[in-house]
């Protein structure tokens, strides 16, 4: 049996108690092990980047960055799933840029490519703090990258507003 990612990306304003999700339906990401491992330790070899947060169902602080609870949409759609949703969590934007670059990194390794190009690139800060000084390459995930370039967008037009990436896995 094969185990699948359910992620939304949501947003809130500065101040507001109401999370918006960017789109009521499901982000494409695919079913792409190894960055399920990445995201949170879901079926692949690699640790994930950050400890799996569960999913975010209550206004919490986590060290200078406050967790708003999730849109109406994303929970209705968790809920759905009941005991079959599994190893939930979010990831801040700088988090899935990580998760990114470890993705790339790994891909690189396994595929024996010698391109070191694309492996300085993405060791680079300024190229993974940027979405758009890079443009989409056979290392990614589509899914992961159209993530971060909606996440980045959001910033640009509302720079206080506080975005993240939630997902959860069935399988």
């Amino acid at each position: 049996m094969g185990c699948d990612i359910h992620a939304f990306i949501e947003y809130a304003y500065d101040g507001e108690t109401i999370t918006n999700s960017f789109t009521d339906s499901e982000l494409h990401i695919g079913r792409d092990y190894e960055l399920f491992s990445l995201i949170a330790g879901v079926r692949g070899a690699t640790s994930p980047i950050v400890s799996p947060r569960g999913f975010p169902d209550e206004c919490i602080k986590n060290g200078d960055s406050s967790v708003f609870p999730s849109s109406w949409c994303c929970k209705e759609k968790f809920n759905d799933y009941g005991v079959d949703a599994h190893s939930a969590t979010w990831l801040t934007l700088d988090e899935l840029k990580l998760v990114r670059a470890s993705y790339i990194k790994n891909n690189l390794e396994f595929s024996g490519s010698t391109d070191r190009s694309i492996l300085a690139l993405s060791e680079s800060k300024p190229a993974m703090n940027s979405i758009f000084t890079y443009t989409f390459g056979e290392y990614e995930n589509a899914g992961l990258y159209c993530s971060i370039v909606i996440m980045e967008s959001l910033l640009k037009l509302c720079p206080t507003c506080k975005v993240r990436f939630v997902c959860w896995f069935d399988s």
